[in-house]
């Protein structure tokens, strides 16, 4: 027996909006940084800043469909494995509705903090993927 069913597109909006405050997400990401850093540096400044608080502006990737607005967004956990001086892999547990991207790069300062901010050099994103949605209870 199939569980599928017709959902009215009105409510898909709530369904939305529900997700983005009750889950939280499991990122990683492939990270390049302007300067070189060591692993112990890292360790500190990103493993070792337990939740962050972001401010977050509407990225300008989306603001062509999404309302400017600022957003308050939780950054629950880090933890990084430096591939070499210039190259990291990032965890990440988030609130959902995070723009990671941009908290990776800052979007040229939209984002605050960020990676490149939390380590004082410019950052940017290699590559992203979601490795869960976690139940926020």
């Amino acid at each position: 027996m199939s569980q599928l069913r017709v959902v009215p597109s009105s409510s898909i909006g709530d369904l939305v909006r529900e997700g983005e405050s009750e889950h939280r997400k499991a990122y990683r990401c492939v990270v390049w940084l302007s300067r070189r850093v060591s692993a112990r540096e890292v360790a500190d400044k990103l493993d070792g800043a337990g939740e962050v608080l972001l401010e977050q502006r509407t990225p300008i990737r989306v603001l062509h469909r999404r309302p400017l607005l600022t957003r308050p967004r939780t950054v629950y956990s880090m933890r990084s494995e430096l591939l070499n001086g210039h190259y990291l892999m990032l965890d990440l547990v988030t609130q959902s509705g995070t723009y990671v991207k941009e908290f990776v790069h800052g979007d040229f300062g939209r984002t605050h903090p960020n990676v490149g901010s939390l380590l004082g050099c410019s950052a940017d994103i290699l590559q992203l993927d979601v490795l869960s949605i976690l139940d926020e209870r």
